[in-house]
């Protein structure tokens, strides 16, 4: 399908800024963490970006749009 979402935000002053998304493809539905505030407020600091990538093996990130890792199985 190749659809892309992007979105901008502010840290919450104490932390707690957590976002999650659902995912579907075909019969598969997943929900994940995409940003919460302890992990990806330091792996995405020094480019000031969070990337995710959905694949029929799973769901990876990277804060660089280059270098992935698979942080989420389908099931």
């Amino acid at each position: 399908m190749n659809n892309e979402f992007k979105f901008r935000f502010g840290n919450h002053v104490w932390r707690l800024t957590h976002f999650w998304c659902v995912m579907r493809c075909g019969l598969n539905k997943k929900m994940i963490d995409v940003f919460c505030s302890g992990v990806e407020t330091k792996t995405c600091r020094c480019t000031g970006n969070c990337f995710w990538l959905a694949r029929e093996e799973g769901f990876y990130f990277s804060n660089d749009n280059q270098s992935w890792v698979k942080r989420y199985d389908w099931f």
